[in-house]
């Protein structure tokens, strides 16, 4: 889990250093709610689909 959220703190750094816009999904059935939860700080925003 910790390489998983340092993977993507890095690559959102870039992706936000050259103004890029990317949309990622998360299947939560596949990840714990304690994994999607420690997740969300790298990202600008989540939703919760039906």
């Amino acid at each position: 889990m910790q390489a998983a959220f340092k993977f993507l703190y890095m690559f959102t750094g870039q992706l936000r250093s050259v103004d890029a816009v990317a949309h990622f999904h998360l299947d939560p059935n596949a990840v714990d709610d304690q994994t999607v939860h420690r997740l969300k700080p790298v990202f600008d925003d989540a939703v919760r689909a039906n």
